[in-house]
């Protein structure tokens, strides 16, 4: 329930740090455990044979998939992807945060990823602007561009928002848990730019999310200018 209230105070007040000590933090605590309590009680008079929630990461729907699994109950979590009409489904895990890509790679651990395959997952990817775009697709329905010289030496850095650590784009370091290798993305940024400003021969390019352009929240290119005030020439 911590770590949900967590996600709550993140998501509501835009960024990433959270010390316990806010009001919306207390909130969001009490009203999580109340909800965790009475789903666990309830599940525990009434066994269901499978619980179905929303989301199963933030507010009432991770009190609910929490007190859920903590019984072995198993859960169907589901969400809604960048494109209409389609829907994300998990089995006994939260659809939106992947702790572990075990399943994956035990499906994908023969195919060998090479430069004939990455022009199928390109096109893949891109078949997002072929469907009315989400509010957090490019208002023109576009998609970035791929680098057009592909043996240059550049590095392609996907940002989430600062404050989004469950953001659903797949691949994002956000899915490998924002304690893995840094206590925070912003960390993990402030890291990562000086690395490569201190190498001419690898051109890196970020892209920033999206959503920057309608939230109030702390923005991934005020960290970059934070921590790289001057930016390296550009090569093309």
């Amino acid at each position: 329930m911590e770590q949900v209230t967590v996600y709550d105070v993140q998501y509501i007040l835009q960024r990433e740090d959270v010390t316990g000590k806010e009001a919306i933090y207390r909130l969001r605590q009490e009203r999580n455990f109340a909800a965790a309590r009475k789903a666990y009680a309830y599940f525990q008079k009434y066994p269901p044979d499978v619980v179905i929630v929303p989301n199963g990461m933030i507010q009432e729907y991770g009190a609910v998939y929490e007190a859920a699994r903590v019984l072995d109950i198993p859960v169907v979590t589901y969400e809604f992807g960048e494109q209409d009409q389609r829907t994300w489904l998990a089995r006994n895990q939260q659809v939106m945060y992947f702790n572990s890509f075990d399943d994956l790679w035990t499906l994908r651990r023969t195919h060998n990823l090479n430069q004939n395959s990455m022009p199928g997952w390109e096109r893949s990817w891109r078949r997002a602007k072929d469907v009315p775009p989400a509010k957090y697709l490019p208002t023109s329905g576009k998609t970035a561009s791929a680098p057009a010289d592909r043996r240059s030496a550049r590095t392609w850095a996907w940002t989430n928002a600062p404050w989004c650590f469950p953001d659903q784009c797949f691949g994002r370091f956000c899915h490998a848990g924002p304690d893995r290798f840094s206590r925070s993305m912003t960390e993990w940024i402030e890291r990562v730019i000086p690395f490569f400003a201190n190498r001419p021969e690898v051109q890196l390019l970020v892209r920033i999310h999206p959503a920057e352009t309608w939230t109030v929240g702390p923005s991934v290119a005020e960290i970059i200018h934070k921590c790289l005030p001057i930016c390296p020439p550009i090569s093309i």
